[in-house]
């Protein structure tokens, strides 16, 4: 019984890719990576980024986490001359600082999401007609989302021909 179900699973995978030809081509895409490649969407990440309040929380975010690091050697080298209160506080502060950086890593992150999002709804309408001009000219007959592949080659991705398209269009 298992060998008979290892020969039709080798059959289906056999004349999987014949009918996707006879059908036409499969490809991959990831409208979110096309649309943060493409170069207008780049010129207004920098722009975020050069924001005073984007800037200050990246920096703040950078001077903690240096911190932390210097925070950490320091405790590892001095840690066998160290009190058991001395530990003991050394790893509060080294805890506080953690959580600091967490909190302002998530603030930086939710406003990262929300300047993506608004970059989505921004170039997203132009998604659809570059996606249906190369659908057709490709000869494409099962586009998926990127992240719903579990695995496709390079040659199956169309993304950086839409962020190109996206590009030409902006």
């Amino acid at each position: 019984m298992k060998k008979c179900n290892k020969i039709i699973l080798a059959t289906i995978a056999l004349l999987v890719p014949l009918l996707a030809q006879a059908e036409g081509k499969i490809a991959v895409f990831s409208a979110q990576q096309a649309i943060m490649n493409a170069d207008a969407a780049q010129a207004k990440v920098k722009e975020f980024q050069a924001q005073p309040n984007v800037a200050e929380k990246l920096e703040e975010f950078e001077n903690l986490q240096k911190k932390y690091a210097s925070a950490i050697e320091q405790f590892q080298k001095d840690l066998a001359m160290m009190s058991a209160e001395q530990k003991q506080s050394e790893r509060k502060k080294i805890t506080d600082m953690q959580a600091d950086i967490q909190h302002v890593g998530r603030q930086l992150k939710q406003a990262e999401q929300e300047m993506a999002q608004a970059l989505m709804q921004e170039f997203g309408p132009l998604l659809q007609p570059i996606l249906a001009d190369i659908v057709k000219k490709e000869n494409i007959g099962l586009l998926l989302d990127k992240k719903a592949a579990l695995h496709a080659d390079t040659s199956f991705d169309i993304t950086a021909k839409v962020t190109d398209r996206l590009n030409q269009a902006k």
